[in-house]
């Protein structure tokens, strides 16, 4: 079989123009992932959730869910061959993955391990969603169980920064290693934002995510009986 040159003319998908590719790339590359791997792709009788499967069932259903994540974002791309796979890892660099939970991390990390999912190397921009509950009988104030949630929620991230810097360490020599900077955030909703009025001067906001330091500065904000956390991740590459 002869080998392809730089000086060889393109042929099929990878002749069309750059920018008709990057618009096909578009249509197949979600703006977002969601990795949800707590929810089995199908509902069946045979899956309800009072019902215990057997290991190699469950192990089915999440080789199931791992195959609809990849071809409903688009990542089956990547095994499509050298040109194309390129392409798609430059546009895939620009989109932030979101884990569904930490557990969905594990597991997709655990998977790539096991080589039933697509490579880790293409992801830079990360979030990881974390929900931690208040007990009503625990007798701490709203703010006591904020601040025992957000030293939580940081030991947590802390130690995924570390797995995820693991999966993220030198693969070959010719790309240098990737480092990884992890911040924290907390998720207000939009309508309870808007009732505690304008924020004050100094206090950092993204979109309705808050810096944990800047709760603080709001005492009549009400949470409820939950503390949804995002632990945002960005890979910055050595030179």
């Amino acid at each position: 079989m002869a080998s392809l040159t730089p000086r060889r003319k393109a042929r099929g998908f990878m002749s069309l123009p750059a920018e008709v590719r990057l618009n096909i790339y578009n249509l197949l590359v979600s703006s977002t992932m969601l990795i949800n791997l707590c929810q089995p792709p199908l509902l069946e009788p045979d899956h309800l959730p009072f019902r215990k499967g057997s290991p190699v069932s469950e192990m089915s259903l999440q080789i199931l869910a791992l195959e609809t994540i990849i071809r409903s974002h688009g990542l089956h791309l990547l095994v499509v061959g050298d040109p194309v796979r390129g392409e798609v890892e430059s546009l895939l660099r620009q989109r932030v993955v979101r884990y569904h939970c930490p557990d969905c991390l594990t597991r997709w990390l655990r998977n790539l391990s096991y080589g039933l999912s697509v490579r880790f190397d293409w992801v830079e921009k990360l979030e990881i969603m974390d929900e931690t509950y208040r007990d009503a009988m625990s007798g701490f104030s709203m703010v006591e169980d904020f601040y025992l949630s957000r030293l939580a929620a940081r030991d947590m991230m802390e130690r995924y920064q570390a797995i995820v810097s693991t999966y993220s360490g030198r693969m070959d020599l010719v790309h240098p290693p990737r480092t990884w900077h992890f911040e924290l955030f907390i998720e207000v909703p939009e309508e309870l934002l808007a009732s505690t009025g304008p924020l004050e001067p100094g206090i950092s906001r993204h979109s309705t995510r808050l810096l944990p330091e800047s709760v603080a500065f709001l005492p009549s904000l009400d949470f409820g009986g939950t503390f949804k956390w995002i632990m945002c991740g960005t890979a910055h590459r050595e030179s």
